[in-house]
């Protein structure tokens, strides 16, 4: 059993967890960037949470990228289970493997909460965990095995606290800065934020702003960021489980894709940048997107924080 899964999220290394329970000693290959699924070699038994390569028997999905463009080069089959309507990629696994009760429902929620923008405390450290081991394939393998036999119980694991200490000195320092950026901010209630964070907190807590905005009310937040593997900018967009603004959408008008209430966009052009200020303008009830400058904050001079 050959499988290739995305590498740098919950769900991904979730349905990676369920696999190994159906199929122990099977090989999974970790994919960071959904685009590079297209240049998997050799044949794989399943494909799961990437869009569908060539050489794949079975795509399990819920992109609706993924699902459209599939259904428009005719390369989805009977055997592929692609439905967009599915709250995690990891539902979907478990329902093809028959798999279900205990562990395997434990799994599921959580994969469903860190995809549906629901964090909790627990699918959180699961995801700064995975982002931190993003190029340690053996470590994300080890990681799934502990989730395939622990479930939810994955947080009291000897490795899995080895592997949060490694980060935890880092998180406390940043997470108190950021606690005191949010609580700086007024009147942050249904608001659209631009928030610049390039080369200010690392790659696994790149999206800790943005929960922390959305649990004070905020509807909408974008981060811009620099990816790990490439080097070169990205913007992520997370929208509050109440609001009605999609993310999709508005990743979709910029090259980028995802879900509802998370998704990504490549700025490998700089003028995509003011574009996705434009969108998130368009998008905001009031037309307005309040950009925040991290840097300063770190940097210990104040706040920097204005309207456009």
């Amino acid at each position: 059993m050959r499988v290739a899964v995305h590498g740098t999220d919950c769900d991904g290394i979730i349905s990676a967890a369920l696999i190994l329970v159906k199929y122990p000693d099977a090989e999974i290959v970790f994919v960071n960037n959904p685009k590079d699924a297209s240049k998997l070699e050799g044949f794989f038994d399943m494909v799961v949470d990437l869009p569908k390569p060539i050489n794949c028997k079975v795509n399990i999905d819920h992109h609706e990228s993924n699902y459209k463009n599939l259904v428009k080069e005719g390369r989805l089959t009977e055997d592929d289970v692609v439905s967009p309507s599915a709250p995690a990629a990891a539902k979907l696994v478990a329902e093809y493997l028959k798999l279900k009760g205990g562990v395997i429902d434990e799994l599921v929620s959580m994969a469903v909460a860190a995809d549906t923008g629901k964090h909790t405390e627990a699918t959180l450290a699961l995801d700064r965990v995975i982002k931190f081991l993003h190029s340690d394939d053996a470590g994300r393998r080890r990681l799934a095995e502990v989730l395939a036999r622990k479930g939810a119980a994955f947080t009291g694991d000897e490795w899995f606290r080895e592997q949060y200490e490694k980060l935890a000195g880092e998180l406390r320092v940043i997470d108190n800065v950021l606690n005191e950026v949010v609580n700086s901010l007024s009147d942050v209630e249904g608001k659209f934020y631009l928030v610049n964070e390039v080369d200010v907190t690392p790659y696994y807590l790149a999206k800790d702003i943005a929960y922390k905005l959305l649990s004070k009310g905020c509807d909408t937040v974008a981060l811009v960021y620099r990816d790990v593997d490439t080097g070169s900018l990205r913007a992520s967009i997370r929208v509050h489980e109440r609001s009605s603004t999609d993310a999709r959408e508005i990743a979709e008008s910029l090259g980028g894709g995802g879900h509802r209430k998370a998704a990504g966009i490549p700025l490998s052009k700089p003028q995509r940048i003011i574009e996705l200020l434009d969108r998130l303008a368009e998008t905001s009830p009031n037309h307005t997107v309040t950009y925040l400058n991290l840097k300063p904050y770190f940097e210990g001079k104040g706040e920097d924080e204005r309207n456009t």
